[in-house]
């Protein structure tokens, strides 16, 4: 979505719960997660979806539908339709590459809706992703390279609109969205919008990536989702582990929020691996520890909830780190900490 960075539910977590343990720098240290095969350690609810992304892991708010090629198979609701004999769509290298032929989603969809990807465009013709059918009959709304010049922003509803974009836009990949509206259409291309076209767009149409030529340099798109995203969803981290007692500092999170979207984030921690109730309640931290009633445990978690009141948004998390100290001061209030706060939540969000 705009100003966001560079798709289903969190993907199976291994057996048994996975831990990050950390070495302290002086007596100032942090433990978190940043790799996607740290948030696959945790466990979301339906509203989440974990995105792999070339950029890393991003948490966002589950698109209703989301496509990701790093896999070994195309997603399962998606289909490939070669345009001649030969055609092939084939997963390399983390991203959908397209030679002759279509890929798309297998549900059709009305308008109100906004259709977001990462793509390599080619000085080609006949490349294509955007919303359609089939692109061989109307309607459609597309980023295309038309007769393989330039990029154009395209759409067709009886009466076509083609807008001529930069060449330099060929070559290397950019994040592109269409904004599918009832009496208009926006392109934006790398959070700036780029073409705004008055056509009143009706009927159903699919998200649909496609090279339409065979040989010479191939279109690839790393993913695709379509909005709309789900209300609200929470994520619950693994365990992180300290190495001993530690005061808990502030939690850092690297995220964006776009208006009408809230993140909130809680921890909670306990002396043992795994939760139990001994563990204290879920709280926010104080950020610079002006209180001094920061958490004390050995191990930690953390819960954000996202939500948002505008479909078409959903906050960007990209890494969320818990600050520590291994003071020995932590020590000595481990016990009564860990077990304090008990039904405590805090309700500190970012908006």
């Amino acid at each position: 979505m705009p100003g966001m960075k560079d798709n289903s539910s969190l993907p199976p977590k291994a057996a048994g719960r996975a831990r990050m343990r950390a070495v302290a720098s002086d007596s100032v240290a942090h433990v978190g997660d940043r790799h996607v095969a740290d948030f696959r350690a945790g466990s979301a609810d339906a509203g989440v979806h974990l995105a792999a992304t070339a950029g890393g892991a991003e948490l966002i708010l589950k698109p209703t539908v989301a496509a990701e090629f790093s896999g070994d198979e195309m997603p399962a609701d998606w289909f490939v339709e070669p345009w001649k004999e030969g055609g092939q769509a084939q997963l390399v290298d983390g991203r959908l590459s397209l030679d002759g032929a279509s890929a798309g989603h297998r549900g059709v969809f009305g308008s109100q809706r906004s259709i977001e990807f990462v793509a390599t465009f080619q000085k080609r013709p006949h490349q294509h992703v955007g919303f359609a059918m089939d692109f061989k009959s109307l309607h459609w709304i597309t980023f295309s390279t038309k007769f393989g010049n330039t990029l154009y922003a395209r759409s067709n509803f009886f009466i076509p609109e083609d807008n001529r974009l930069p060449g330099s836009l060929l070559g290397s990949p950019h994040r592109f969205r269409i904004d599918w509206n009832l009496l208009d259409v926006d392109f934006w291309i790398d959070g700036r919008k780029v073409v705004h076209q008055l056509v009143p767009m009706v009927g159903y149409l699919r998200p649909l990536a496609s090279n339409g030529g065979m040989g010479g340099a191939p279109l690839t798109v790393d993913w695709v989702r379509m909005t709309p995203y789900a209300r609200e969803g929470s994520f619950t981290s693994r365990v992180l582990d300290a190495g001993g007692p530690a005061r808990w500092l502030a939690c850092e999170v690297d995220v964006d929020v776009p208006a009408k979207a809230t993140l909130t984030v809680e921890v909670r921690g306990g002396a043992t691996p795994e939760p139990d109730a001994a563990w204290s309640g879920w709280t926010t931290l104080d950020v610079d520890n002006r209180n001094g009633a920061a958490l004390v445990s050995r191990f930690v978690q953390y819960r954000a909830h996202l939500a948002t009141a505008d479909p078409s948004a959903s906050p960007v998390v990209r890494g969320v780190q818990l600050r520590y100290s291994s003071s020995s001061s932590s020590s000595s209030s481990s016990s009564s900490s860990s077990s304090s706060g008990s039904g405590t939540t805090g309700g500190a969000s970012t908006s």
